[in-house]
């Protein structure tokens, strides 16, 4: 339940406050913590967490500077449901989140979304790489 959550949230909160824990102790916390899916915390819970997490091992600041990506990122598989232009819609079927105006990319790949998304009466899928739970950029059509 989201009072749960928040429960959960507060206490790693609390944890990772506590000056007599050790910083390994606190890093392996958030690192589980971050590891659980979507579906437990929200963005902005996991973006907090992150930065927890960076200022513990003292790279927050490092990041920025480098213009480093999320230590988040990762790859997956969406659906596309709607094409209209140059943009599409897409949805993570396991938690029905969407993402609109995304954008078609400008290559073979993208000719070839279009012409899957007008040609088939089933679902396209891609594959594409995720940032903090934002399309970061699409890779290729799923099979």
């Amino acid at each position: 339940t989201e009072k749960g959550v928040s429960r959960l949230f507060d206490t790693i909160q609390i944890y990772v406050n506590k000056d007599e824990l050790e910083k390994e102790i606190k890093e392996a916390l958030l690192e589980d913590s971050l590891k659980m899916p979507f579906t437990v915390f929200s963005t902005k819970q996991k973006k907090t967490m992150l930065k927890w997490l960076e200022d513990l091992r003292g790279t927050r600041q490092e990041l920025s500077e480098t213009g480093g990506d999320s230590l988040l990122e990762t790859s997956s598989v969406l659906s596309i449901i709607d094409l209209e232009g140059e943009f599409m819609t897409l949805m993570i079927d396991d938690t029905g989140e969407t993402f609109e105006n995304v954008p078609i990319p400008q290559d073979d790949t993208g000719k070839a979304i279009k012409i899957a998304f007008e040609q088939t009466e089933s679902c396209v899928s891609v594959e594409a790489q995720m940032n903090d739970s934002a399309v970061k950029k699409v890779l290729r059509i799923v099979e």
